[in-house]
């Protein structure tokens, strides 16, 4: 939801979720960036960063196009002075509806309001009902 917060999505997260196009077997090169920029190690999947950001890796998103595939197709945001690659929205609804987890079904009303309102005002005014 990281993503979407940054795209105007009105809810909160306390973690941020990061899609790294490697595989899974090569975690640890990841891993020992973290370490070599001061991040507290959890496990093989989680960090702390130095300013208690927690960030989950994930090397497989269900619901989604390969990583590759999905990185041509993102949106690039700036982020700290870094532009970075960020799912849109559609996207990100794609995942939570394939995850099917509570949490994930409580986003989607906030992501499919966003994605309504995005629409709205891309085509106009909204309208008021």
């Amino acid at each position: 939801m990281g993503a979407a917060v940054l795209q105007g999505v009105p809810v909160v997260t306390h973690d941020l979720d990061l899609w790294i196009g490697r595989p899974m077997n090569r975690h640890d090169e990841v891993l020992i960036i973290c370490d070599k920029l001061g991040s507290k190690l959890i496990d093989d999947f989680r960090v702390v960063l130095p300013d208690s950001t927690l960030v989950n890796f994930t090397y497989h998103v269900d619901g989604l196009r390969s990583f590759s595939v999905e990185v041509k197709a993102s949106r690039k945001i700036r982020l700290f002075g870094h532009r970075i690659s960020v799912l849109g929205l559609e996207r990100i609804c794609a995942s939570k509806a394939a995850l099917k987890r509570p949490k994930d079904i409580a986003h989607l009303f906030y992501l499919r309001q966003a994605l309504r309102i995005k629409k709205a005002s891309e085509g106009g005014t909204a309208r008021s009902r």
